[in-house]
């Protein structure tokens, strides 16, 4: 028997049946857990929190806006 373990989810059991859990989000996964479903479940999940921006006065507010910046993406260019 393979144990798949997925970073940044939470598995319990109760009366025999197991459920997961997104552990920043807080949500219960629908799909059983390990089918494709499951997996597409979890991706769409981090990407709705990817997306949230940083909040103000924050050091993930300060990285976000200097990505943002000009000096930034000039950076780029040179790679």
């Amino acid at each position: 028997m393979t144990v798949l373990r997925v970073k940044g989810l939470k598995r319990y059991r109760v009366k025999g049946r197991w459920y997961a859990y997104h552990r920043k989000s807080g949500t219960r996964l629908k799909s059983e857990f390990g089918t494709a479903e499951f997996i597409a479940e979890l991706a769409r999940l981090e990407r709705r929190l990817r997306k949230i921006e940083a909040l103000p006065g924050t050091l993930g507010q300060l990285f976000s806006s200097y990505r943002k910046s000009a000096a930034y993406r000039a950076m780029a260019d040179f790679g």
